[in-house]
């Protein structure tokens, strides 16, 4: 009877009945290249941010779960853990940053305080990825299909003219 669910799951998997993005993503959902996990130096916003435009263009709200990251996309939420004391937060990217090198991610005071810190300053986190946005996880799953060409826009003009 094992044997006869195996062989159904594999028939289904190759005549591509699952959607494109399930073979992109691991068990977490999310996509191969943002599976990386980050450790370093966490510092906090200055309250003198709050009301300002972030980068994706919201204003920065002081009390929301929110964080800069440098490479990460807009609306990929990340876990972050004080690797002091063990509590977590999960927070949303909205903004790039930090501004310097030595520093992984800048923190809402509101994600500061949720991991427990009581003073400004720096603290060392881990970082990791639990949610991609969607387009990310749809990008990833067009590319990760066997036998499926992959183009982007860099590819297009890249190309001489006939």
């Amino acid at each position: 009877m094992r044997a006869l669910v195996a062989i159904g799951a594999l028939i289904v998997v190759t005549s591509g009945l699952v959607p494109l993005d399930a073979h992109a993503r691991g068990g977490n959902g999310v996509p191969a290249s943002m599976r990386k996990v980050q450790t370093g130096i966490a510092s906090v916003y200055a309250d003198r941010f709050d009301g300002r435009t972030a980068a994706n263009g919201e204003p920065f709200d002081a009390d929301a779960l929110t964080a800069a990251h440098r490479t990460l996309p807009f609306d990929t939420e990340v876990r972050v853990v004080n690797l002091r004391n063990h509590r977590s937060v999960v927070v949303r990217i909205n903004d790039r940053g930090p501004a310097l090198d030595s520093r992984i991610i800048d923190l809402s005071p509101a994600a500061w305080k949720a991991l427990g810190f009581r003073r400004k300053g720096l603290a060392r986190v881990r970082v990791e990825v639990v949610k991609a946005p969607a387009s990310e996880t749809r990008q990833e799953a067009a590319a990760d299909v066997p036998g499926r060409a992959r183009l982007t826009l860099g590819d297009a003009r890249e190309q001489p003219r006939p």
